[in-house]
């Protein structure tokens, strides 16, 4: 919940990885400076790189800063004292009101994220109640673009629906976007709190708002066929940072762990 609550709160809740404050030089999710960044760096991922655009690397990063500056690990409500005594010293001089302002911001936030019931303790949930797998009609793979008529990778999983029906979260976050996106027609984007990007695609409306806390179950708008669509129905797309076009990753891993209703 910190490590949310800090990248929330430095970015003013886009959780944008590419982020730069050019009056400060602080860069990325958790808004390293390049000091900082340098000590306390680590590969969050795993993949053998360090970069501070790249979202795990970030997060993994500031906990180890965090951790540094706590001399151990915090509990969010047992420790809040020295959990508000870092955070100031995570948003600069820890003996001004500014930085004690933002601890206490930082906070607060954080106690938010908390009542989510946090991935990992709520899981993935079906985006679609009374469906399971059978009910996919195209995978994460090549296939010949029913609208535009070319072989061309479909970037997501699309699920047989009626029109209107409920979509659900299938992961606590908050909402990136929730609008009109090109041929997905109406789409709604959440930040999960796996730091992966859920998106929701050519629905017939939505039923959240940008910047808006969601709980896995939470039902974010409506089955539709908005967009290059041929039909009522899910498209269901998930993409890692820097969660552009081509970022996507198959979704089948999430909907296999997803709890049905």
């Amino acid at each position: 919940e910190i490590l949310m609550a800090i990248a929330h709160r430095e970015t003013g809740g886009s959780f944008n990885p590419t982020a730069y404050n050019a009056s400060t030089g602080a860069t990325g999710l958790m808004q390293f400076l390049p000091s900082t960044w340098e000590a306390f760096k680590v590969d969050g991922n795993g993949d053998g790189e360090i970069n501070i655009y790249n979202a795990a690397d970030a997060i993994h990063s500031a906990a180890n800063y965090l951790r540094s500056l706590a001399g151990r690990d915090l509990d969010l409500r047992k420790d809040k004292e020295l959990i508000l005594e870092t955070l100031a010293q995570y948003g600069g001089n820890p003996f001004t009101q500014e930085a004690k302002s933002y601890a206490n911001e930082v906070y607060k936030i954080a106690t938010r994220f908390e009542v989510l019931d946090i991935l990992g303790t709520s899981g993935y949930i079906f985006p679609l109640k009374g469906k399971t797998l059978a009910n996919i009609t195209s995978g994460y793979e090549m296939r010949h673009h029913p609208t535009k008529g070319v072989e061309k990778m479909h970037t997501g999983i699309d699920l047989a629906a009626d029109n209107g029906e409920p979509v659900q979260a299938v992961c606590a976050g908050i909402v990136y976007y929730a609008g009109w996106y090109g041929d997905y027609g109406i789409t709604v984007k959440i930040l999960g709190q796996d730091q992966l990007l859920h998106m929701y695609c050519h629905l017939s409306g939505v039923a959240v708002r940008s910047e808006q806390q969601v709980e896995a179950g939470t039902t974010i708008g409506y089955v539709g066929s908005t967009g290059e669509s041929t039909g009522p129905h899910l498209h269901y797309e998930v993409r890692t940072s820097p969660y552009n076009y081509g970022d996507d990753i198959n979704p089948i891993n999430i909907l296999q762990q997803a709890k049905l209703y």
